[in-house]
């Protein structure tokens, strides 16, 4: 009987493709099959009204069946009465359950022997979980060309310019407007601004694209040549997934804390692997080891 690695999904486009990647890893180094469960993170969703978004991608996996999300079920309610501890491996019936312990880099979970049926619960925002496998996941997780011509020209000008795209996070999706203590606190704009002239000052042909969901205030305070373009919802750029083909684009990065724009980032290097590229990003990103050595923190 071949094993199987089950990845629960949860969460936008940028926690998913985490998620995949380190599952996907798993599944390579292993040897096993991969099943995404496309359902059960996102039934619950009622605050964001997530969905699944893999499925425009080229994942090689299949998705989960009703029999297996009854055995995850089953577990996850024991865990609610009897409050077991937290560990990254925890055996439960036939089942091996891979659990996100902290968020930092479990280099034990690459060392881990599976077991013939296996979950994967976390959120994996580490690029060394998948480095042994970038060539693969490059090929898998580059989001399809769109459709839209309004995407596709602005996406050919920025693959032949010094584009730079600046991807801010403004966490108006939380409860009241309000950032949880819990995520780290949005840059100011002289932050940003800091960094943007270091950019000018070493392209002096930039191109700026600003992403954002929407075309807040506080984007009139970033320091941008006239001709830079605004890449948000208003402006009709309202599809992620053709957002994070346009970041891929890209030459240049500036990525607050964003699991989108880090993909954006990383996938990029797919495009301009020959040229040097200048990526700055947030110093706390959620994963303690989230930020690849190559890129600069700010």
């Amino acid at each position: 009987m071949k094993k199987k690695i089950i990845v629960y999904l949860r969460g936008g486009i940028g926690n998913q493709l985490f998620m995949y990647a380190t599952a996907r890893a798993l599944s390579l180094k292993n040897d096993a099959e991969l099943v995404v469960d496309d359902w059960s993170g996102f039934v619950s969703d009622k605050v964001y009204n997530r969905s699944f978004e893999l499925k425009n991608f080229k994942i090689q996996a299949r998705s989960v069946s009703k029999f297996e999300i009854l055995f995850f079920l089953f577990y996850r309610l024991n865990n609610r009465i009897f409050k077991s501890p937290i560990k990254l491996s925890k055996n439960f019936f036939r089942m091996q359950i891979l659990t996100e312990t902290e968020e930092k880099y479990l280099p034990e979970l690459k060392d881990i022997t599976l077991k013939n049926f296996n979950w994967l619960y976390g959120l994996w925002q580490s690029p060394k979980y998948f480095e042994n496998y970038k060539e693969i996941l490059f090929k898998e997780l580059m989001p399809p060309e769109p459709i839209s011509q309004k995407f596709l020209e602005i996406g050919k000008k920025m693959i032949s310019e010094e584009s730079v795209a600046v991807g801010i996070r403004m966490y108006e999706e939380m409860a009241l407007g309000k950032i949880s203590e819990e995520y780290p606190k949005i840059k100011s704009s002289l932050e940003i601004n800091n960094v943007l002239n270091k950019i000018k000052n070493e392209i002096p042909n930039a191109k700026f694209y600003i992403f954002c969901t929407k075309n807040f205030k506080f984007l009139d305070e970033l320091k941008l040549p006239k001709n830079s373009i605004k890449i948000t919802a208003e402006n009709g750029f309202a599809d992620t997934v053709n957002t994070l083909w346009l970041l891929s684009q890209c030459k240049h990065h500036v990525a607050t804390n964003s699991s989108l724009y880090w993909w954006g980032a990383w996938l990029s290097n797919y495009k301009h692997y020959k040229s040097k590229q200048l990526i700055f990003a947030h110093k706390k990103f959620f994963n303690k080891n989230g930020i690849p050595e190559n890129w600069i923190t700010f």
